[in-house]
């Protein structure tokens, strides 16, 4: 179930030591992510090459990007991976 894999999620985060007042989910910092830019995916798609098809799945929470993923999406917010994984808030959006 989701719940369970999002407990064993945390769990890891714990054991690796990170402060769990940071969101974990991926998909939910994109869309965060987006919604300050004001971009619809399909804009955002267009201007990073990101399929959307790929896109979509990873807001939906169904996969997780890969590091060249978050990378791009890293330099077209202007943010570090840090920012996109959750390890640092968001601050600001160029």
């Amino acid at each position: 179930s989701t719940q369970t894999d999002q407990s064993k999620q945390q769990l890891i985060y714990r054991r690796e030591g990170n402060d769990m007042n940071c969101d974990i989910h991926i998909s939910r910092r994109l869309a965060a992510l987006r919604a300050l830019k004001g971009i619809s995916q399909v804009e955002l798609c267009e201007q990073t090459g990101i399929p959307i098809a790929t896109y979509q799945c990873w807001e939906q929470d169904k996969y997780i990007p890969k590091v060249d993923g978050l990378i791009t999406l890293a330099d077209f917010y202007g943010v570090s991976v840090d920012t996109i994984v959750g390890r640092e808030p968001i601050d600001c959006i160029k």
